[in-house]
């Protein structure tokens, strides 16, 4: 992998093209194309076959033959090199191409004066490059491209499914009360919050499937802040600017009336919602998995530490003395479901939880849950642990439960984590208030991890980790 000279590799990233196998090559960006391929060529060793792919490009499947380059069709105006035209689109060089004899493609380098393109056409004199046809190349290097392709590659969880049309998100799950949910949440919000949305179009049956209750948004070609976090260089200004998005947004969710029944029922159902949530997903975690019991002491990172079943009633014990916050309750409020408009400085949420612990459709609930998503996200790292950034070793035994875990981040992240530490939340409450709660969010999500066996026991070490750094002083 060639990268510029100036490109800062992250640890997570490092760590994972090492793990990969994968050899990256550091080069002046000054340099041309053809220039930098040549230099590559000339420092690292390879076989008499090189096959190269544009940095900005992703095809579904690589040619198996030799001597080609892959073709495909547009209609954008960009500086592809364009192969034929119509009057519908254009057919263009899409960024791929495969040489069996690297010696001539360098020989051809230096008879193009560096000039990659020419230096093709000098190569294919002498041994013609075939033209494959890929009918999925999706470029990311334009900022049209990038939105357009981005919506072909959606990330919904199994139990849902998502697809973008015209310009309207459909969304279905095996789970129709959770569809109908999402919709009554989006279809009653008040006028201050819609703001915050993207605009609910349609809510329909679907007859092409069995999941037959669908609803559509309006898509926005914003980026989530879950792939900004952990994938982006953002400083810490920009996410100072965000949490005072995410504060906007929460006050206008403070200042829905709320009558003193439905106050009463939230009390209640926000208990239901910390406790018997907990217990019960913890329950049901280790009754299919191999862990060893919830009466088993734990240990992470060499720190002795109570059961899971103190843990959790440790943390309940502490929520008690953080007051309830009633308001308009998003219920999923994490960074994967939290899109930013750059333009407008303001937040677009999106796949609210919109039920009650009863699985009753509501509006209203206690922000303190809303407010331990996003602390699940940005002190948590919940999505750095999705997406495998982290070290994990175990030892189970019928004594004790040992992890050796580390999440991988640099340093602009524990900036960003402290900046938000110190961030007040609407409502007077402090990120350490909710972090019990955040814990208890680790907890109860291991079940809906069991397809990945890794994620889920970094899921578990993380919960302990957390409880472990914040209360270690306080523990019974």
């Amino acid at each position: 992998m060639s990268l510029p000279e100036t490109y800062k590799l992250l640890p997570k990233d490092k760590i994972y093209l090492d793990r990969e196998d994968v050899d990256v090559f550091f080069n002046d960006e000054s340099l041309s194309l053809g220039s930098s391929i040549k230099r590559v060529i000339s420092f690292c060793d390879f076989d008499d076959k090189l096959c190269l792919l544009h940095g900005d490009t992703l095809i579904t499947s690589i040619p198996s033959q030799e001597d080609c380059l892959g073709i495909s069709k547009t209609d954008d105006e960009y500086t592809w090199k364009i192969e034929s035209s119509s009057f519908d689109n254009d057919i263009v060089w899409c960024g791929y191409f495969s040489f069996s004899n690297v010696n001539l493609l360098k020989k051809s380098l230096n008879e193009s004066g560096d000039d990659f393109l020419k230096a093709v056409s000098i190569y294919s004199e002498e041994k013609p490059l075939n033209r494959v046809y890929i009918s999925k190349w999706y470029d990311f290097g334009h900022i049209n491209t990038y939105f357009r392709n981005r919506s072909k590659h959606t990330s919904a969880r199994d139990f849902n499914h998502l697809n973008v049309s015209n310009g309207i998100v459909w969304k279905t799950s095996i789970s129709q009360k959770k569809i109908n949910a999402e919709f009554e949440w989006f279809r009653n919000l008040p006028d201050t919050l819609k703001i915050f949305t993207p605009q609910l179009i349609k809510y329909t049956k679907n007859d092409n499937s069995s999941n037959n209750l669908i609803y559509g948004l309006e898509y926005l070609p914003l980026p989530p802040l879950n792939e900004i976090f952990v994938h982006g260089l953002k400083p810490t200004y920009f996410w100072t600017k965000v949490f005072r998005c995410f504060d906007v947004f929460f006050e206008c969710c403070r200042k829905e009336f709320i009558s003193n029944s439905d106050l009463m029922r939230l009390r209640e159902d926000s208990s239901r919602l910390i406790a018997e949530k907990t217990w019960r997903r913890l329950d049901e975690f280790i009754s299919n998995s191999l862990y060893p019991g919830i009466d088993v002491k734990t240990q992470v990172n060499q720190k002795d530490l109570p059961s899971l079943r103190d843990i959790v009633s440790n943390c309940i014990k502490l929520l008690d003395n953080v007051p309830i916050i009633p308001g308009v309750l998003h219920g999923d409020f994490c960074l994967s479901n939290i899109l930013f408009d750059s333009r407008s400085d303001r937040i677009k949420v999106i796949d609210p939880r919109g039920l009650r612990a009863d699985d009753s459709t509501s509006l209203i609930g206690d922000l303190r849950y809303d407010y331990a998503k996003l602390s699940h996200s940005i002190i948590g790292l919940y999505d750095h642990i999705l997406s495998g950034a982290f070290d994990l070793d175990i030892f189970w035994s019928d004594d004790v439960c040992k992890f050796n875990f580390a999440i991988h981040v640099d340093e602009n992240i524990l900036a960003i984590q402290k900046v938000f530490q110190n961030h007040l939340l609407p409502g007077g409450i402090l990120v350490k208030d909710i972090m019990p709660l955040t814990v208890l969010l680790f907890l109860s999500m291991l079940p809906l991890h069991a397809d990945n066996r890794t994620k889920q026991n970094a899921l578990l070490a993380n919960a302990i980790h957390i409880y472990s750094s914040i209360y270690e002083k306080g523990y019974s």
